[in-house]
Parts: C-alpha cells; structure tokens; sequence
C-alpha cells in the first residue's frame, strides 16, 4: 500500500475524515469528469477485503494443486 502522511491531503479530505464518525460510508475521490479515482476505506473494511482475497487465492491455489494431481502429472 502506498501512504501519505494525512497533512498532505486537501482541505476537503481532511474535512471528511475530521468528522465524528469519518469513514461510515467510503470516501470517492472524482475526476475532472466525475469519474472515480480512488476510495478512502476504513482498516477494518481494507482488512476485511484482504483477508477475502486471500482466501480466495488459497481456494484458487488448492483447485490447481487437486487439477494437478487429478491429472496424473503428479505421478510422472
């Protein structure tokens, strides 16, 4: 993950971040044209979603490994 120490972000960020209960909902930084850039997430959601991926590449690793040995390459 890259980091910025939170005095380097604008005035709006800090603003939302400032408030009681800053990240309930994610923060979307936008484009000129409005489209999304960047997501601010709380540690718990950015937690939550690394443990789901790699959870997910565990499940993907074990059906390679049983597609292997269920090929029979395991045994030449």
């Amino acid at each position: 993950m890259r980091t910025i120490p939170e005095s380097n972000i604008g005035a709006a960020l800090k603003t939302l971040l400032a408030e009681e209960r800053p990240l309930e909902e994610d923060i979307g930084i936008l484009d000129d044209q409005g489209a999304l850039k960047a997501v601010v997430i709380t540690p718990q959601v950015y937690a939550f979603l690394i443990e789901k991926i790699e959870e997910e590449d565990d499940r993907i690793t074990l059906e390679a490994v049983k597609r292997f040995h269920e090929s029979g390459e395991a045994n030449q």
